[in-house]
This record gives structure tokens, C-alpha cells and sequence, in this order.
């Protein structure tokens, strides 16, 4: 029972600390918080273990050990063999997301926003400007002619590269000018499938009234061995293999504001 305990314990924790209620879309948008608690909680935990960082360094922290080690029972989780970071090179991704240090990573968007308005705007802004692959400025915001390596590429083009699988499936592409649609999906054995994006974004209140955003990334296949991606053109083309998926979530949380550049040049 005191195992049952630590890991429900441990759960409710990560739930609180990072998770979210919603549709698959808000990418981590939406949850709850813990305001008091009645009686005594097992494990050794108290009220203020399950209260949320309010401190941008700790959320920093967050992003390299997932876990804290002064959580309570942390240790009868039983993932020992998880926990030490990075994994060893070669080992494959996991199947699922892990809240372990090897297959997690995170960090804090920008501590200076003075409102939740502002954050989202400045996390929504790199998201755009990562997306679109183009050197950005925080003063600007992407136009109506913005475009996306991979809408001129590959879906008006010829190109089968698409890493941007690596941050969610399915993908639609609309033309509000032209009316033309297009859609990008995985499928096995002509069954279409989805994959949750392993990116997650949640505000964060701040000592002295500033916001921020903290994102983080769940390192984990992508699809099932044989899956393809279908473009509406009807063509199937090969997934990011997982070192190139890796390359492009590190790239998002180092703030760099494309892609690395290899997944649009050479032959």
C-alpha cells in the first residue's frame, strides 16, 4: 500500500505540475491547481509539496531533472533504471511518453512578459517563426506571407523531408486566399493514425507579477515501426528518422529560430 500510495502521490504531483485538461490541440493548455488540503496526505507529502513553482529557476530545473529528488517516495516508483540522464547513445526512444530525465527536456520562454497576455503572445510568436523556419524578430509577427519550407516543399513541391512530424500528426494546410487544402496524416497498413504533439506549453505565474511560459518535450517514437506519412497528393513519404525528430525538438527548446538547416538543403 505504501508504494500504491507514493506513486499516486507522485502522479497527482506531475499532473498538477504539469499537466492539463482538453482537447489534444491545446498542447498542454488548461489545468488544475491545488488550493488546500483536508486531513493528512500519505507518504510524507504535504500541502506545499503539491503547490506549483513559482520561481523561473526551478521551472529551469524542471526542464533538466523532470522529477525533483526532494519529491516524497520518489523512490518507490521503481524507475531506477530511468532516471539517470542522458541515455546511453543508441537506445532507442521509448514507445510512450516517459517522465524520466533521459527522455525529457524542457525550458522557460522568456521571464520578462509583465502579463499572461503578453507571455502567450511572445511563446506564440517563436512558435511561428520556428515553424515557419525564417530568421525571426521579436519586434515583427509573422504575415500572410509567411511560408513554411515545408508548404513550399512539400506540399507545392517535391520534397518527401517533413521533421515537422515530429511535433504532431495529423497536419492540415488551408489557403484562405485560394481555398486550397491539404492535409498531411500517418497511416498503417492504410489505417490513418494520430500522434499527439510531445511539445507542451504552460504559463506560469511569476514572483512579482511577470509571466512566463514553460515548455517541454516527451522524447518518444513518433509512430509504430512501418507507418508513412500520406499527403493529400496521395504520395507516401518516409518519417524523420528518430536522431533527426531529436535534432528538431532540441532546436525549438534552445530558442533557435529555424530548423537546422540540413532538412531543407543537400541533394
Amino acid at each position: 500500500m505504501e508504494k500504491v500510495n507514493a506513486r499516486f502521490m507522485v502522479t497527482l504531483w506531475a499532473w498538477l505540475t504539469y499537466g492539463g485538461l482538453g482537447a489534444r490541440t491545446r498542447r498542454g493548455f488548461g489545468q488544475l491547481v491545488c488550493t488546500g488540503v483536508c486531513g493528512e496526505l500519505p507518504c510524507g507529502w504535504t500541502h506545499a509539496d503539491l503547490l506549483p513553482s513559482q520561481d523561473a529557476d526551478c521551472w529551469a530545473d524542471l526542464g533538466e531533472c523532470a522529477l525533483p529528488g526532494t519529491l516524497p517516495g520518489r523512490d518507490a516508483l521503481g524507475w531506477g533504471a530511468l532516471l539517470p540522464a542522458p541515455a546511453p547513445e543508441g537506445e532507442p526512444l521509448p514507445e510512450f511518453p516517459t517522465l524520466a530525465p533521459r527522455w525529457w527536456a524542457g525550458s522557460v520562454i522568456d521571464r520578462r512578459a509583465g502579463s499572461l497576455g503578453e507571455a502567450l503572445h511572445r511563446a506564440g510568436l517563436r512558435w511561428r517563426w520556428f515553424r515557419a523556419a525564417q530568421d525571426h524578430d521579436d519586434r515583427k509577427k509573422p504575415t500572410q506571407h509567411t511560408r513554411s519550407p515545408e508548404w513550399t516543399n512539400v506540399i507545392h513541391g517535391t520534397d518527401d523531408r517533413y521533421p515537422i512530424a515530429a511535433f504532431g500528426l495529423p497536419v492540415g494546410y488551408f489557403s484562405s486566399s485560394s481555398g486550397f487544402r491539404a492535409t498531411v496524416e500517418p497511416k498503417l497498413d492504410g489505417t490513418p493514425l494520430r500522434r499527439a504533439s510531445p511539445v507542451w506549453l504552460r504559463p506560469v505565474l511569476l514572483p512579482g507579477d511577470r509571466w512566463a511560459v514553460f515548455t517541454h518535450v516527451f522524447y518518444a517514437r513518433l509512430l509504430p515501426p512501418g507507418a508513412q506519412l500520406w499527403i493529400t497528393k496521395g504520395r507516401p513519404d518516409p518519417l524523420p528518422p528518430p536522431e533527426d525528430a531529436e535534432e528538431a525538438w532540441d532546436s525549438w527548446l534552445g530558442g533557435d529560430p529555424r530548423l537546422p538547416s540540413h532538412y531543407y538543403g543537400g541533394p
